[in-house]
């Protein structure tokens, strides 16, 4: 079972949620669900939102222990949160700060494409 889908499964019974109401809130019978949620069927992106959302998950929550690139995306991102009220910017400039984040919403674009696709893929095929 892919890993992300196994998280999900994991927090949303962590939660006490059951699937029917996460099938509900997506428009789509338990069935159906439940076969998203094991990888017989492929899960949109649009359903991947919604389901973070009804978990009240990040995607940190999904990712994190998958890639050391994933988690460094994952500081690199947060810093920019702050940015430019953070000592702790690494950057030399607003610009070069901007162009990483860019770069790390690409490789999570192609990530979650992929998994939404339900391929199976290597995160290190993703790393520069």
């Amino acid at each position: 079972m892919n890993q992300v889908l196994k998280k999900i499964r994991e927090i949303r019974k962590a939660k006490g949620i059951k699937q029917g109401r996460i099938a509900e809130e997506l428009g789509i019978d338990r069935t159906s669900y439940s076969k998203k949620e094991i990888g017989k069927v492929p899960l949109s992106l649009d359903e991947l939102l919604a389901i973070m959302q009804l978990l009240d998950i990040e995607w940190h929550d999904l990712f994190s222990g998958l890639s050391p690139k994933l988690l460094a995306i994952r500081t690199r991102l947060e810093t920019i949160k702050t940015f430019p009220h953070s000592a702790q910017i690494d950057f030399t400039d607003y610009e070069e700060a901007l162009k990483r984040a860019a770069e790390d919403i690409e490789y999570l674009l192609l990530l979650v494409d992929a998994i939404a696709s339900q391929n199976t893929v290597k995160l290190d095929t993703f790393e520069k």
